[in-house]
């Protein structure tokens, strides 16, 4: 057999630490034997090393050490027993015969595997760049290197590497044994920049954990840095860890709410979209064939405005499925109970950050969210400068606001053949022109949507006090002959039915199909449109009386809330079964009238006594004066808006309104 197949002096002490084979003339030197490639014996398929150049001179921890350069790959899944082959990895084959086919092939590998583990000694990686063997001594954990005492002298030569933190390597191993309950001292997550590295390494300072590849650019200047099984026992405590996760769960369901407040504010971006689109095209029938030029550019401005208000709140939202996530995540985690307290001070830092990153995303989102709606406006000197306009009006973001008063222009509703006016009600009909009830002339009154102009005039046999838009095409009036009249609102005003009930009509709005009429005193009485009787409000859910002076009626935006104008009272609101939901009565306004909302949520209430118009937000909270007495409105009755011209129109005794613009 020695004659045959004799085996380098080269192989580890002992036989299972495995045999380095070259199936050249056996009567080569050792140098000859191998050079230029070598192999190990295995059974393990292909295992990797290295041709030409080599450096055999030592053979350290159960490697071979080699200078670099073409890969071999052997191949030990062979048929034959007796030989070896040998794969080039630039794809030329090369196959040797082993002189000894009876050689058990499987303790050769299996004795350099267990060599290492026997000895356990680690090189130094430094010296191993320069094709140096040195057995390592320290473990440097900002360069995540293993480094000989040589190495560690010259680390402390440079003033960027004086604040690394260099472990003995037996000291190192001894952190990495098990506790003596049997519970793993080790982080089990791995970093998600660094997937082959474990989370290990935690900063006191900034309450941070990371790898030391992620420490090591922004954390290496910071004295308080520890391995994280040394500084866990110490660190964790239980307390804080479990509200930790109570604070995670909290994130949780938080995330719903905002991601619930997100879908409603681009349901409200739709809708308001919507709103657009329609002035728009309202706009473009009035203007006819000279808008043609400029109202594709118009919709394209509006369209990508939506878009990107969309784009910005669903970004909002995708952090937000993704900060859920990492809660979700961490509360299973804080959840486990398995003793290891490293994992748990890597899941408790976590989870903090998710509370905090939840209070970064809540501010971004409420910065996003704070223009909820698109609103468009014409202008109305268009018509004039209509060829010159780069678009048919304003886009702006954020909701209408009523802090200064910009103009104020009076527009006169007398018609020939009229007694003083006095205008008690007012309302958007379908086409976005002003209906307004004449009180003292027995009609209803038509006024054009662009000039303001009053274009068509209705008679009828009673005094009408309010008005409300039934549908696109219709409106109804109320009046004071106890009937409700259902009137055509297009070019022309014409009458299509009437109702009639058993008392006093006085405020008047629609919902769901059903009328709410006030009787001026203390009741909401609800009918069909049929007229027939449904129910009547008249006390709350404590069997107190809600109204003294019931007035003006409207309906919130979305149709849910039925807003009332009390002289007395000021303002209540009921849901549509009638339940009191709250009410206002702020010192600012007396003698409550009329009511409209502004499109966004927000009322307008006149004062008939107080000589102004207020606002309330939509849950009641004060929003202060709109109209002053200073701006020379006596005793207004009716409020109504122009969403289309974002004009407040404000009506009273006499023969003018006042169509108040806002900067």
């Amino acid at each position: 057999m020695e004659s045959q197949g004799q085996k380098s002096d080269l192989s580890y002490p002992g036989k299972s630490d495995g045999e380095i084979l070259d199936q050249s003339d056996p009567g080569k030197s050792d140098r000859e034997h191998l050079d230029p490639l070598v192999a190990v014996k295995s059974n393990r398929g292909i295992l990797e090393f290295q041709e030409e150049k080599i450096n055999h001179e030592r053979i350290d921890n159960g490697h071979l050490d080699t200078g670099i350069s073409n890969h071999v790959k052997l191949n030990h899944s062979m048929s034959d027993p007796g030989k070896l082959g040998l794969e080039h990895t630039n794809g030329v084959d090369f196959q040797y015969t082993t002189m000894n086919s009876e050689f058990p092939v499987e303790t050769e590998v299996d004795g350099l595997e267990n060599g290492i583990a026997q000895k356990e000694e680690i090189n130094c990686e430094a010296c191993k760049k320069q094709s140096k063997m040195k057995v390592a001594t320290k473990y440097c954990w900002q360069c995540s290197q293993y480094i000989c005492d040589h190495c560690e002298t010259m680390h402390g030569y440079f003033a960027a590497l004086e604040t690394h933190l260099l472990v003995n390597i037996e000291e190192l191993r001894a952190t990495r044994a098990p506790e003596a309950d049997g519970a793993p001292v080790l982080p089990i997550e791995y970093c998600p920049k660094h997937p082959a590295k474990l989370i290990d390494m935690y900063c006191r300072n900034h309450d941070v954990v990371a790898c030391s590849l992620c420490f090591l650019p922004h954390y290496k200047l910071c004295g308080d840095i520890h391995y994280v099984p040394d500084i866990a026992q110490e660190t964790v405590d239980m307390v804080g860890v479990e509200k930790t996760q109570t604070d995670v769960r909290a994130t949780t369901r938080n995330i719903d709410d905002v991601i619930a407040m997100c879908q409603t504010v681009i349901s409200d971006l739709d809708s308001s979209k919507q709103v657009a689109m329609e002035t728009i095209r309202d706009f473009r029938l009035y203007l006819k064939k000279v808008i043609d030029k400029i109202e594709q550019k118009t919709i394209h401005d509006v369209e990508a405005r939506h878009k990107d208000l969309v784009n910005q709140v669903e970004a909002e939202i995708t952090k937000a499925l993704t900060l859920k996530v990492s809660a979700e995540e961490r509360s299973l985690q804080l959840q486990i109970a398995d003793g290891n307290k490293s994992r748990l001070l890597v899941s408790q830092t976590f989870g903090k950050h998710v509370v905090l990153d939840y209070e970064s995303l809540i501010k971004q989102i409420k910065q996003t969210t704070a223009k909820t709606k698109i609103f468009y406006r014409n202008d109305s000197t268009i018509t004039s400068f209509l060829n010159s306009l780069p678009g048919l009006g304003f886009i702006r973001d954020q909701k209408p606001k009523f802090a200064v008063v910009k103009s104020c222009e009076k527009y006169d509703v007398k018609l020939d053949g009229d007694e003083n006016c006095i205008i008690w009600g007012s309302c958007i009909d379908g086409n976005g022109n002003i209906v307004l009830a004449d009180n003292a002339n027995n009609s209803l009154k038509l006024m054009d949507k662009m000039n303001y102009n009053i274009i068509a005039k209705c008679p009828l046999p009673a005094s009408p006090r309010s008005l409300y838009r039934v549908n696109e095409t219709e409106v109804a009036a109320s009046l004071s002959n106890r009937t409700i009249c259902f009137v055509q609102s297009d070019e022309e005003l014409t009458i299509k039915r009437f109702v009639e009930v058993d008392h006093n009509c006085f405020g008047l709005a629609l919902a769901d199909g059903e009328m709410y009429i006030s009787d001026g005193s203390q009741r909401v009485l609800v009918y069909t449109l049929d007229g027939k009787h449904v129910r009547t409000i008249e006390r709350d859910q404590h069997d107190d009386v809600i109204f003294s002076e019931s007035r003006d009626i409207t309906t919130s935006d979305d149709g849910n809330r039925i807003h009332v104008a009390d002289s007395r009272k000021g303002v209540v609101t009921l849901n549509k079964e009638g339940r009191l939901l709250w009410r206002y009565k702020g010192s600012e306004v007396k003698g409550a009238y009329g009511v409209c909302t502004d499109g966004s949520g927000n009322l307008l209430v006149t004062g008939i006594l107080s000589h102004n118009v207020v606002m309330i937000g939509k849950n009641g909270e004060k929003g202060g004066e709109v109209v002053k007495p200073s701006d020379d409105v006596t005793s207004p009755v009716s409020v109504c808006f122009d969403r289309q011209n974002e004009r407040v129109l404000v009506t009273r005794n006499g023969n003018y309104i006042y169509a108040f613009e806002f900067e």
